[in-house]
């Protein structure tokens, strides 16, 4: 079997160039003429299978409005692909090629594959841009160069993807798939498990996850939200990176990070946003396209406690009336080293009830000494398939 990988893929350049209907031609096929610049991150996924990997392709849009473009630096973290895109009928976009490129220069990794996409290649007619101009714009900066049209030419797009996939998987050989312990979950259920007059023969299992991969194309968006200091970015970096730092800093603007099911090819997308974005389009965005939420307080502190209802009352606002989703109550820095299961602790007890008020999951946990979090994810995601 191929091991999973996850390889983020971001498109950077000016409002008007195309990167919404490249990502659309490519994802679905799909092509509108009418198509909006995007005033948002938006964020897509495509499977894609190569001979010793079934990669996620994680796709992210983003904003080339002048007073957006810091957007899109908060979402270079941890990027394998960045493809820089202009419109051959358009100058100003090219020209601008060495703005993008040095807004990703010093925040992405050296091995970052670079890809150059002159889009619109159809409106030749109006051409302002030659295509040997991208090609030595490309070469100067050793990156891959595409000739694009995400009105007319899908192959031409498939094909440049591939291409810069390609590339990061040569220069990555060693590449290896770590389990993750924190979403293992339940096997899938039906006629495929054996048993009954045909002990599974013949017929495929059925997993009560086909719903979330079909309706949701595999992937759920959930969200840390308390006080700033409750432990929000470290309890998300012990889940997805098995690493604490006593040190870590407060979120600065918004930090996303994923893991991946291998048993029900389920990803889950995080994100812990700074309290100070709350009212941004951003914050809100996420609030809304989120499923799971983990509200996060410090056990040693009921402050933080009674402030959950405030975030409460923001997913709230930000959800339509029958939408379902999970609340989790987690209490973190649960440090000490007495017996666990004294459940008339005063820290337990304050949680549990203010827990019970709003019908939610709740449990004390460490993200210092990784208490309480193994399968939290998978619990929370089996809740989830319950409740839908």
């Amino acid at each position: 079997m191929s091991a999973n990988l996850d390889i983020k893929l971001i498109l950077l350049g000016e409002a008007g160039v195309g990167k919404t209907s490249i990502i659309k031609r490519y994802i679905d096929d799909e092509f509108d003429i009418n198509e909006l610049s995007s005033i948002s991150m938006n964020f897509v996924s495509k499977k894609i299978d190569k001979e010793k990997f079934s990669i996620n392709l994680n796709i992210w849009d983003t904003v080339g409005q002048e007073k957006l473009r810091s957007l899109s630096n908060i979402f270079l973290n941890n990027t394998k692909i960045v493809i820089l895109v202009y419109s051959i009928n358009n100058r100003k976009s090219y020209d601008s090629l060495d703005y993008w490129l040095n807004l990703y220069k010093d925040k992405l990794e050296a091995d970052t594959i670079l890809g150059v996409a002159g889009n619109k290649k159809d409106l030749y007619l109006q051409q302002k841009v030659s295509e040997d101009d991208g090609k030595k714009y490309a070469d100067k900066h050793g990156a891959i160069f595409g000739l694009l049209s995400a009105k007319e030419d899908k192959l031409g797009i498939d094909d440049f993807m591939n291409k810069l996939v390609d590339l990061y998987l040569s220069k990555n050989k060693n590449i290896k798939k770590t389990p993750n312990k924190y979403i293992t979950l339940n096997q899938p259920i039906g006629d495929g498990q054996g048993g009954g007059c045909c002990q599974g023969k013949g017929k495929k299992s059925k997993s009560k996850y086909d719903s979330i991969i079909k309706g949701k194309n595999g992937i759920i968006h959930s969200v840390f939200l308390g006080e700033k200091g409750v432990g929000k970015t470290s309890i998300m970096k012990r889940i997805c990176e098995k690493k604490f730092d006593p040190k870590e800093p407060h979120t600065v603007q918004i930090g996303q990070n994923s893991i991946f099911s291998e048993e029900t090819k389920i990803k889950v997308v995080f994100y812990d946003v700074n309290n100070d974005k709350i009212k941004s389009r951003e914050y809100v965005e996420i609030i809304k396209k989120s499923h799971i939420f983990f509200l996060v307080y410090n056990v040693n502190d009921k402050k933080t406690l009674e402030k959950l209802r405030y975030w409460i009352n923001v997913i709230k606002n930000c959800k339509e009336i029958d939408e379902k989703y999970i609340l989790y109550i987690l209490g973190n820095k649960d440090d000490n080293k007495a017996k666990e299961g004294k459940k008339n602790d005063d820290k337990f007890s304050s949680g549990q009830k203010f827990s019970s008020e709003f019908k939610a999951s709740f449990r004390t946990i460490s993200a210092k000494g990784d208490k309480g979090l193994e399968n939290l994810v998978g619990e929370a995601l089996d809740n989830y398939v319950n409740l839908v």
